[in-house]
């Protein structure tokens, strides 16, 4: 047997969507009995592909067959509900990755994979990472092919990888690395699922659903996992986007059945909780609890205790119980943190938010959504920003803007910034606008946090907008570093200590600036500090 071209046959068949039932008879070699599994688990026949690793990891002798039998038992373990034959498996990831003995080139890199996405389906992130390591330091093209269509399964596992820690702008050059690598209607159809889930945690909401309508209009059968993978990652990225009805179709769809029986434990698990929170959304505690009951079937497996704390949370809420709300939350969020799983974080951070709003603990949801919200625009995921947004906006409050700046201004805040930078009281800007004046204190709170100003008179400096064409009379050198530091939002005694003069020289050189440019308040000195070159007299 030629070890090589069984692997690559196998896989390319995976990924085509063309997965057929082993007959298992006799003793095979145990690497043909790794690769049966696979075959099983594409199936959903978690049971017997469990069995079937079980085999191959006693039966394995050499490394190769080792490393594969240890991949085939690492995805069935996080397949099978069953526990009496999942706890025969054991530790097969971190046996591979003690095991000191190389694989044969060929293999290396469809093998570390393998094994990689084995820690994945099981959400042991702590062991996908140096596992993806090892893949990485493998050379040369899969199988020597170029576009093999198990490089888009790779490329979807780099991508899903990112997003499970919740670094969505290195999950977005993976994803557009498999769009670009697929080749064929499935692999093609996987590569787009994945860039939608990655869309949608983007906020990219019109590229997102293009993508979310390409798979719900493909005409490939729903017959194996990659093809119930594809409709899995547009249901997570229509949850991302918030459209929880078209996920929840999707969802079930893909699991095959109202248990979601042929998916994996982590999908059934974050299956089963968009279910509980699409019903929540709509009220209905009766259809959030049915959904809870049937989740309960996993309760025994540590991988969906996370999920089915938020799915508790969700039914509190809608029950009026938030302390309970809050401390199935915050357990949840914990646990998540700990496992490295970044994303399940930020959806029970969101949802512990709502449950301290909802027990008027408004303070502490406010400084824990900004925390969130920051981090969320430094990794990329702009749908948990959004999502913080809307929990904010309950309770009267804002994000700071994504773009600082002017830029990050909204066109309101832009006219009273305007407004500011000419010198006008908040009275007067209140009359200019037909607003009122505790409306002109808001924007003002707001405008000088975008611009990072220290007060209104520096705002002037960061209007981008030209100054009014005018021949300023000329100022002395000392007069001029006085009106720079007043741009900056300096007070007179600081004026003072950076120039080291007395604060009644500054007032004298302040009122001569004044005096000199027709001006009537600071704000109007540091708008026109902009204008260059700068007139200065000797």
């Amino acid at each position: 047997m030629d070890r090589p071209t069984e692997l690559d046959h196998t896989l390319a068949r995976l990924m085509r969507g063309g997965a057929i039932r082993p007959a298992i008879d006799g003793a095979p070699d145990s690497f043909l009995l790794a690769l049966h599994s696979l075959e099983l688990v594409w199936l959903s026949d978690f049971d017997a592909a469990a069995r079937c690793a079980a085999r191959a990891v006693a039966d394995a002798r050499d490394p190769d067959a080792r490393a594969l039998a240890r991949a085939a038992a690492s995805i069935a373990k996080a397949c099978c509900t069953d526990l009496e034959i999942t706890a025969t498996l054991n530790d097969p990831l971190s046996a591979a990755l003690a095991d000191p003995a190389p694989l044969t080139a060929a293999l290396a890199r469809p093998v570390w994979a393998l094994l990689a996405e084995g820690a994945l389906a099981g959400a042991r992130l702590d062991l996908a990472t140096p596992l993806l390591a090892r893949m990485r330091a493998t050379d040369g093209e899969l199988f020597g092919v170029v576009r093999h269509p198990f490089a888009v399964f790779i490329c979807a596992l780099e991508a899903r990888a990112s997003m499970f820690r919740g670094d969505v702008s290195q999950a977005r050059v993976h994803a557009d690395a498999g769009i670009a690598a697929a080749d064929g209607a499935v692999p093609t159809l996987f590569a787009r699922g994945c860039a939608a889930l990655v869309a949608g945690s983007a906020d990219e909401r019109a590229r997102t659903r293009a993508l979310i309508a390409e798979v719900e209009r493909s005409d490939v059968p729903i017959v194996d996992a990659v093809t119930r993978g594809c409709r899995v990652l547009a249901a997570f990225a229509a949850i991302a986007i918030g459209e929880h009805g078209r996920a929840s179709r999707l969802i079930v769809l893909a699991g095959g059945d109202e248990d979601l029986s042929h998916l994996r434990i982590i999908d059934r698990a974050w299956g089963f909780e968009m279910l509980v929170a699409e019903a929540a959304s709509r009220g209905d505690a009766r259809g959030a609890a049915r959904w809870h009951e049937r989740a309960q079937v996993l309760a025994r497996h540590p991988m969906a205790t996370a999920s089915l704390d938020r799915m508790a949370s969700h039914r509190a809420l809608l029950d009026g119980s938030f302390d309970t709300a809050i401390a199935v939350s915050e357990r949840s969020a914990r646990d998540a943190r700990r496992q490295q799983r970044g994303v399940e974080a930020i959806e029970a951070e969101i949802l512990l938010a709502r449950s301290r709003i909802a027990a008027h603990r408004s303070g502490d949801a406010a400084r824990a959504l900004t925390d969130l919200a920051a981090s969320a625009l430094d990794s990329g995921h702009r749908s948990a920003r959004r999502a913080a947004g809307r929990e904010l906006r309950r309770i009267g409050r804002r994000l700071p803007p994504a773009t600082p700046g002017w830029a990050g201004l909204s066109p309101r805040e832009q006219e009273v910034a305007t407004l500011l930078a000419r010198g006008l009281s908040n009275a007067q800007i209140a009359r200019a606008m037909f607003v009122s004046e505790a409306t002109v204190r808001v924007h003002v709170s707001r405008i000088l946090r975008t611009l990072g100003v220290p007060t209104r008179s520096a705002i002037g400096a960061a209007d981008p907008s030209p100054p009014a064409a005018k021949s300023l009379p000329p100022l002395t050198r000392r007069q001029r570093a006085v009106a720079e530091l007043i741009a900056t939002g300096a007070t007179n005694k600081h004026i003072a200590a950076k120039l080291g003069i007395g604060v009644p020289t500054v007032e004298k050189h302040v009122a001569a600036v004044f005096a000199r440019w027709g001006v009537r308040s600071r704000a109007e000195v540091a708008r026109l500090v902009r204008q260059e070159p700068p007139p200065t007299a000797a």
